[in-house]
């Protein structure tokens, strides 16, 4: 009877425990969602912030010639904006509620800020070392399961050097595949890949045990303490993406895992290079510009002008509908955001759609594209723009636009 009594006051204690845990476990995902809410408010404002930059920085450019001081301070000015630009697509990647949300994505961006929170996470006995190419292509990913292999392979890597300590080298890079041997004995298919390598080194790394620890597949996994399930989920990963895991030879108490992922087509070079103001296509249609933004608002209702078309623009919703109603055939194109107070940038643009049906629509919004993209499809609207855009792209939508119509 007591015996009974012990195993049950243990079984409470021990229910009691997983309960405290699991509830630590809730706070701390209803936590991160919140981080995440928050990021991605904060990379919408970025945005909105970053679109004037860019494209008074441009019309600058327009008036002074190309070989001054000038223009080169400018043109260092919107790189700078480049990658401001392409850190905020990543913490809008980051903050995707959705699961499974492949996109192209620079992955150097999310393997930096993994390293960050491991290295806050593990001892100083064991260096972490990073040498990525920034200039390194996108590839089609979830970003969050690309952080998944990089926190994954870390765990277990750590758990070979947790007692004596060691090193951990991360380095990415392109890699251009073409026929050979190589290809057959990885099997991959020729194509451009990226070729992501981490270096584990440390005494605690035996000859005999080491490599299969990063194998899913050798009979010894399953004594390792969960890290089967561990390199099994990357190995997962990286084959749904058409890639490839490679485990190479121990010596000298390190080993060495080459992640191969096929690069996707190579960004537009919208956000790199200048384009001339020759080059651009130029109108004289009349266009109605709606952005609730006092500096976007003046900075496009300026750079449209620039491009010939006569602008009438408003900061409100409300008055946009207004100015509409009065004279629906007076305007050949709306230019709206998507977020506005009062009446959104799609409620404005359904509402418009009631009193002319045909009139040519562009969307723009701050927040990622796959967001805005489903209301966009459902009101037939012409174009989705995702702020900050240059010059050259917008004036080339609105002019392809116009004379589709």
């Amino acid at each position: 009877m007591k015996k009974n009594l012990v195993n049950m006051a243990l079984r409470i204690n021990r229910l009691e425990n997983e309960k405290a845990e699991l509830k630590q476990r809730l706070q701390q995902a209803q936590k991160m969602e919140a981080i995440g809410t928050l990021a991605g408010g904060i990379a919408h404002e970025f945005n909105n912030i970053l679109f004037p930059i860019i494209g008074y920085t441009e019309m600058c450019m327009f008036d002074i010639p190309e070989n001054s001081k000038t223009y080169k301070n400018l043109s260092a000015v919107l790189k700078a904006a480049d990658r401001a630009k392409e850190l905020i697509q990543q913490i809008q990647n980051f903050c995707t509620r959705e699961g499974n949300q492949r996109k192209k994505l620079k992955i150097q961006y999310v393997i930096k800020e993994s390293l960050k929170l491991l290295r806050a996470s593990i001892p100083s006995t064991i260096d972490i070392r990073q040498e990525i190419d920034k200039t390194c292509g996108p590839v089609s990913a979830d970003p969050s399961e690309i952080q998944q292999i990089i926190m994954n392979l870390s765990a277990i890597a750590y758990q070979a050097m947790e007692k004596t300590g060691g090193v951990m080298e991360f380095t990415l890079s392109e890699l251009p595949l073409d026929t050979g041997d190589f290809l057959s004995e990885v099997g991959l298919s020729p194509g451009s890949y990226l070729k992501l390598t981490i270096i584990v080194k440390s005494a605690g790394l035996e000859h005999a045990e080491a490599k299969y620890i990063f194998d899913p597949h050798h009979p010894k996994s399953d004594e390792n303490d969960g890290s089967a399930s561990g390199i099994g989920i990357i190995y997962d990963i990286v084959r749904r993406y058409g890639g490839k895991v490679q485990v190479g030879s121990v010596a000298n108490q390190e080993i060495t895992i080459d992640i191969y992922l096929p690069l996707t087509d190579t960004p537009s070079a919208d956000m790199s290079e200048m384009s001339g103001k020759a080059q651009m296509p130029f109108g004289h249609e009349r266009l109605l510009l709606v952005d609730d933004e006092e500096d976007i608002i003046e900075m496009m209702h300026s750079m449209l002008e620039e491009l010939g078309y006569r602008v009438d623009s408003t900061t409100s919703s409300i008055d946009a509908l207004d100015r509409f109603r009065k004279k629906p055939e007076a305007y050949d194109m709306v230019i709206a955001n998507m977020t506005m107070p009062q009446m959104t940038g799609v409620e404005l643009i359904r509402r418009l759609r009631l009193t002319r049906s045909d009139i040519p629509v562009i969307l723009n919004t701050g927040f990622d594209e796959t967001i805005a993209k489903d209301q966009a499809t459902q009101l037939g609207i012409d174009a989705l723009v995702v702020k900050p855009v240059r010059i050259a792209k917008i004036a080339e939508k609105i002019r392809n636009i116009l004379d589709r119509k």
